[in-house]
């Protein structure tokens, strides 16, 4: 789509389309968001973090 055409369909929207598509998030709002999504064992966690030597090991003493 060209320009023109997305900003004409924009303005044919109704106005709390255009209100919500012209507001930013919060940095706030987002964390707060990403905290729920995540939880407290989110990707970057200590918990999650897999240290690959300790994991070797344990698997050494498995016998698999």
């Amino acid at each position: 789509m060209s320009k023109k055409r997305l900003l004409r369909a924009a303005g044919k929207a109704p106005s709390w389309i255009r209100r919500i598509a012209a507001t930013k998030p919060k940095a706030a709002a987002w964390r707060n968001y990403r905290t729920r999504k995540l939880g407290k064992l989110g990707p970057a966690s200590e918990v999650r973090h897999i240290d690959p030597q300790a994991w070797l090991d344990a698997q050494k003493g498995k016998g698999t």
